[in-house]
């Protein structure tokens, strides 16, 4: 089960399209035409930007599995042993792992914040909700007792999305200015 942070994502997909599509009127107006190297350098500011918005909204999460919970952040994949966890919290609208150390790992995909601190955060908790409801916590009953371990903590970067983001910003920007310009 994959858990994100459904409005984040909702808003950062509207300042995708809108940032894309700024530009995309100015392929339209035939801006690039004359010249390929100007065009390739806002397709790599436009697709690298496009790439942060998208590491930020949706490769942020959480994802549920019989043995482990794994959290995806900014730069890190870290996969914690169920059994080493022993409950969810959700403080100032910020979702943390409460390990069985005495330790908490806060998850990047619910992050606190002002907002959240003030009125709550119905993301994080609907993602401590359904993490208690798979794993059984609170109920005096777990689905995997499983080794404690230790989390896992690895590279995440989604470096390979950058050059594909980049190359179908390049290719729909110029195929516009074909299409479009006079």
């Amino acid at each position: 089960m994959v858990i994100g942070n459904r409005a984040q994502r909702a808003g950062l997909t509207v300042v995708c399209l809108l940032l894309w599509g700024v530009l995309a009127l100015g392929s339209m107006a035939g801006e690039f035409r004359e010249d390929p190297g100007g065009l390739l350098f806002v397709s790599a500011i436009i697709g690298s930007a496009l790439w942060l918005n998208l590491k930020i909204g949706f490769w942020r999460r959480l994802e549920l599995h019989e043995g482990h919970i794994v959290l995806y952040d900014y730069v890190t994949r870290t996969v914690v042993p169920i059994g080493l966890v022993q409950g969810v919290a959700v403080a100032d609208g910020q979702l943390s792992l409460e390990l069985s150390d005495g330790r908490s790992l806060p998850s990047a995909a619910f992050e606190g914040s002002l907002w959240a601190t003030l009125f709550g955060s119905r993301s994080a908790a609907r993602a401590e909700r359904l993490i208690n409801d798979f794993y059984g916590f609170g109920k005096g009953r777990r689905t995997s007792k499983g080794d404690p371990g230790e989390p896992c903590r690895s590279p995440h970067l989604n470096l390979l999305a950058l050059p594909v983001v980049i190359g179908t910003v390049f290719v729909s920007y110029y195929l516009i200015g074909l299409v479009f310009s006079p």
